[in-house]
């Protein structure tokens, strides 16, 4: 079987529309024809998302298609006659969320292909002689919780959009809250939030050194052009010197760096802007907010752009970032190019950068933060006329800075700044227990 029939890959397109607005839609499997369902989910409750997140809700349905098809189902008509998912399906469905969707697909086509096309029920002789494949890759309990998640507001969807005119309306609620409250229980029960630990282990140094390999006049910089050499340098300074997530990089416009006296950068959120010529558009995630950079990074912006300006295609479009090698020369610099130059770095000492992405520097930076503001306190004890940053004081900082609407995201590293100062009174504490010379 090849890739053009059933088990090709679905693919997710990008739409601009003229009013700048962004719109993902869910392709039927090798076609250029969209899926009604995912396409009417999209529009009645998830268009005032946005453009990333309803692509993340599409790649959730996406996998739910996938277990459709392999096991022939076709949910929406038989929401329509009455029937929804027993016990067994949403278990079915549950394992089915934590399979590699990538993987999925080709073990499928394998399994078709070796079956003749068909799903074949052996009954051998001898258990030993059932062929045995290689088991499914899975993905992290905080992804498989994220697609059931949106795999329950789906069906919730489409189960009462055509139980309305079904044979069953009168009693579809009913078991539709069944079905749901049996979804949301299957879920992993894992915490789907994200920790902080994984990345503790990497060292300060590591991120330095990363850092100094990026310098344009670094010996050990992998990249060759000038230009790449000093928009890439320019790219890692964000993310170090301000914890800058990806997106917030590449959806930077040359007017939000101020070069001056007291060089900034103003983080702003422009989703669905018309002047913004990427279809899958680039954007800031947290709110909007002023940072302070330093002066050689401001100098580094000011030299970055006086050579982005020699690429005509760059000047049609307010994108500070563009690609610098033909064909796309002035494009707006991709995700996939901004994701290799980490890889590119980190290559460069593998035992000890392999660890380190743009969001390990976004840790990174507000754990610096945090050591910061430990150390003000150490010498606000010391001496009285500088003021302590109490615990209130620090979570509203760290939301400021990073464009956190909720104190929850700080709740991290928090627990790093309040362990600092156990630690301190700790020691405070043996210190005045025990004798001096004894231990």
């Amino acid at each position: 079987m090849t890739d053009s029939g059933e088990y090709a890959p679905v693919r997710i397109l990008q739409l601009k529309l003229p009013s700048g607005e962004r719109l993902p839609i869910l392709l039927e499997p090798g076609s250029a024809v969209p899926d009604f369902w995912a396409m009417l989910y999209v529009l009645v409750r998830a268009r005032r998302l946005a453009q990333n997140t309803i692509t993340n809700h599409l790649h959730a349905v996406r996998h739910l298609r996938a277990w459709e098809r392999y096991h022939g189902r076709d949910l929406a008509t038989e929401f329509h006659r009455g029937r929804f998912l027993s016990e067994g399906d949403i278990r079915s469905l549950a394992d089915h969320c934590a399979y590699d969707t990538e993987a999925f697909r080709l073990w499928t086509q394998h399994e078709m292909r070796c079956a003749g096309g068909r799903h074949a029920t052996a009954f051998p002789k001898n258990v030993l002689d059932i062929p045995v494949s290689a088991p499914i890759p899975v993905v992290s309990p905080h992804t498989q919780y994220h697609r059931m998640t949106v795999v329950t507001w789906y069906v919730d969807f489409v189960a009462r959009a055509t139980s309305r005119a079904g044979p069953r309306a009168a009693t579809a609620h009913a078991e539709i809250r069944r079905m749901v409250a049996t979804l949301q229980n299957n879920r992993p029960r894992a915490s789907p939030g994200r920790t902080s630990s994984r990345r503790d282990h990497i060292s300060a140094s590591a991120f330095e050194q990363f850092r100094s390999f990026a310098h344009p006049a670094h010996a050990s910089n992998p990249f060759r052009s000038d230009e790449v050499k000093l928009r890439n340098h320019v790219i890692v300074s964000l993310s170090y010197e301000l914890g800058l997530r990806p997106g917030e990089i590449l959806a930077l416009w040359v007017e939000d760096i101020d070069t001056g006296p007291y060089p900034t950068v103003q983080i702003e959120r422009r989703h669905n802007h018309p002047l913004d010529p990427r279809e899958h558009q680039a954007v800031a995630k947290t709110q909007p907010r002023l940072l302070r950079i330093s002066d050689e990074l401001a100098a580094a912006v000011y030299s970055y752009v006086q050579i982005r300006s020699h690429h005509p295609i760059a000047e049609s479009h307010p994108i500070l970032f563009v690609a610098a090698k033909p064909p796309w020369s002035g494009h707006p610099l991709a995700r996939k190019s901004f994701d290799n130059i980490y890889r590119s770095l980190a290559n460069q000492n593998p035992d000890d950068l392999s660890q380190i992405t743009p969001h390990a520097m976004r840790h990174d930076r507000a754990c610096r933060l945090a050591d910061q503001i430990a150390s003000n306190n150490k010498k606000a004890s010391a001496n009285k006329s500088i003021k302590p940053i109490v615990e209130g004081e620090f979570t509203t900082l760290l939301m400021d800075y990073f464009g956190w609407t909720n104190p929850h995201s700080a709740r991290a590293y928090l627990r790093r700044f309040n362990k600092d100062r156990i630690d301190e009174a700790l020691d405070t504490y043996r210190s005045e227990l025990a004798p001096s010379g004894v231990e």
